[in-house]
């Protein structure tokens, strides 16, 4: 199972090495996933992209797909309000942690300044457009967040 695999290969990344050289570092670690990568293959078929695309009312063509693994312990800062709407066309995560937290995904904010928090469910995932109006973040509630970051990359 894919996400067996993923769960495994998380847990074989020695977080407590990654050395905070600069703000960015106390947000959240990151690993980058190789390009001949299974996630690469999955993320990259056109099925999936269309699939996508009509959900998500984005168009993806010309994107560049990036994947990372993730990991949010309670020494990370975590992340204030923000876009990604200058690198990012679309952003995909999937949690791999075994727990389920309720409160513990991404935060939505809508343009009325309500907010919309994502569940953090053990093998689930979510993904959200970026765009000038699509604002999001996370708060640190001390969980230790383990996920797939998958983003598709303005060229």
């Amino acid at each position: 199972e894919i996400l067996a695999q993923l769960r495994q290969e998380h847990e074989a990344i020695r977080w407590e090495e990654f050395e905070i050289k600069d703000e960015d570092d106390l947000e959240s670690s990151w690993q980058f996933i190789d390009d001949d990568h299974v996630l690469h293959k999955y993320f990259s078929n056109p099925e999936l992209i269309s699939f996508i695309e009509r959900t998500a009312s984005c168009d993806l063509s010309g994107c560049e797909l990036k994947i990372n693994y993730k990991y949010d312990g309670p020494h990370h800062t975590l992340q204030e309000p923000h876009r990604d709407s200058g690198f990012s066309k679309l952003t995909f995560q999937i949690f791999l942690q075994e727990e389920d937290y309720p409160d513990g995904g991404t935060i939505l904010h809508n343009s009325d300044k309500t907010t919309f928090e994502l569940p953090m469910l053990s093998n689930s995932g979510g993904f959200f457009s970026n765009t000038k109006q699509s604002w999001h973040s996370v708060k640190q509630r001390g969980y230790h967040r383990k996920s797939v970051l998958v983003r598709y990359l303005l060229k």
